[in-house]
Protein backbone atom coordinates (compact mmCIF):
# COMPACT_ATOMS: atom_id res chain seq x y z
CA UNK A 1 0.00 0.00 0.00
CA UNK A 2 2.70 2.30 0.86
CA UNK A 3 4.63 1.56 -2.61
CA UNK A 4 1.13 2.40 -4.31
CA UNK A 5 1.10 5.35 -2.45
CA UNK A 6 4.41 6.48 -3.27
CA UNK A 7 3.97 5.51 -6.72
CA UNK A 8 0.91 7.50 -7.24
CA UNK A 9 2.78 10.52 -5.54
CA UNK A 10 5.40 10.74 -7.79
CA UNK A 11 3.16 10.34 -10.99
CA UNK A 12 1.50 13.39 -9.77
CA UNK A 13 4.78 15.11 -9.20
CA UNK A 14 5.77 14.09 -12.87
CA UNK A 15 2.66 15.51 -14.15
CA UNK A 16 3.18 18.87 -12.43
CA UNK A 17 6.36 18.64 -13.80
CA UNK A 18 5.60 18.16 -16.90
CA UNK A 19 3.12 21.07 -16.96
CA UNK A 20 5.47 23.65 -15.71
CA UNK A 21 8.07 22.86 -17.82
CA UNK A 22 5.14 22.90 -20.93
CA UNK A 23 4.24 25.99 -20.06
CA UNK A 24 7.50 27.58 -19.59
CA UNK A 25 8.46 26.49 -22.67
CA UNK A 26 5.47 27.99 -24.38
CA UNK A 27 6.15 31.62 -22.82
CA UNK A 28 9.50 31.19 -23.93
CA UNK A 29 8.17 30.72 -27.25
CA UNK A 30 5.39 33.40 -27.03
CA UNK A 31 8.46 35.66 -25.86
CA UNK A 32 10.82 34.85 -28.60
CA UNK A 33 8.12 35.27 -31.77
CA UNK A 34 6.57 38.96 -29.48
CA UNK A 35 10.50 39.52 -29.75
CA UNK A 36 10.79 39.40 -33.21
CA UNK A 37 7.88 41.31 -34.18
CA UNK A 38 9.23 44.12 -32.12
CA UNK A 39 12.53 44.03 -33.82
CA UNK A 40 10.48 43.63 -37.16
CA UNK A 41 8.76 46.79 -36.26
CA UNK A 42 11.15 48.52 -35.27
CA UNK A 43 13.43 47.92 -38.59
CA UNK A 44 10.00 49.12 -40.24
CA UNK A 45 9.86 52.58 -38.12
CA UNK A 46 13.79 52.86 -38.99
CA UNK A 47 12.83 52.53 -42.63
CA UNK A 48 9.96 54.48 -42.35
CA UNK A 49 12.48 57.94 -40.40
CA UNK A 50 15.82 56.78 -42.75
CA UNK A 51 15.58 60.59 -44.13
CA UNK A 52 16.51 61.74 -40.85
CA UNK A 53 19.86 60.47 -41.16
CA UNK A 54 20.56 61.94 -44.50
CA UNK A 55 23.63 64.23 -44.86
CA UNK A 56 20.94 66.97 -45.75
CA UNK A 57 19.11 66.42 -42.48
CA UNK A 58 21.88 65.61 -40.30
CA UNK A 59 23.67 68.95 -41.92
CA UNK A 60 20.46 70.94 -41.14
CA UNK A 61 20.43 69.89 -37.21
CA UNK A 62 24.12 70.52 -36.83
CA UNK A 63 23.21 74.12 -37.54
CA UNK A 64 20.36 73.94 -35.43
CA UNK A 65 22.22 72.79 -32.63
CA UNK A 66 24.82 75.93 -33.94
CA UNK A 67 21.77 78.52 -33.67
CA UNK A 68 20.68 77.28 -30.19
CA UNK A 69 24.43 77.05 -28.69
CA UNK A 70 25.00 80.55 -30.19
CA UNK A 71 21.70 81.87 -28.85
CA UNK A 72 20.20 82.33 -31.66
CA UNK A 73 16.68 81.89 -31.42
CA UNK A 74 13.45 83.38 -29.98
CA UNK A 75 10.56 82.87 -27.93
CA UNK A 76 6.96 83.73 -29.10
CA UNK A 77 3.67 83.66 -26.55
CA UNK A 78 1.44 83.90 -29.10
CA UNK A 79 1.10 83.00 -32.30
CA UNK A 80 0.48 86.58 -33.97
CA UNK A 81 3.81 87.60 -32.01
CA UNK A 82 5.70 84.66 -34.12
CA UNK A 83 4.07 86.14 -37.42
CA UNK A 84 4.81 89.85 -36.28
CA UNK A 85 8.25 89.12 -35.86
CA UNK A 86 8.34 86.96 -39.47
CA UNK A 87 7.21 89.87 -40.84
CA UNK A 88 9.90 92.26 -39.20
CA UNK A 89 12.64 89.60 -40.85
CA UNK A 90 14.24 92.21 -43.21
CA UNK A 91 14.18 90.97 -46.84
CA UNK A 92 18.37 90.48 -46.58
CA UNK A 93 18.34 88.75 -43.89
CA UNK A 94 15.28 86.25 -45.12
CA UNK A 95 16.72 83.43 -47.53
CA UNK A 96 13.34 82.93 -48.81
CA UNK A 97 12.66 86.41 -49.37
CA UNK A 98 15.88 87.31 -50.53
CA UNK A 99 15.89 84.85 -53.65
Amino acid sequence: MVAAAALSVGASCLALITAAVLVRTERRARGAVEAGLDRIAHQLAALDQAWYWTPEWQAGEAEADDDLAAGRLSHHDTSEDFLAALRNIPAADDPVRAQ
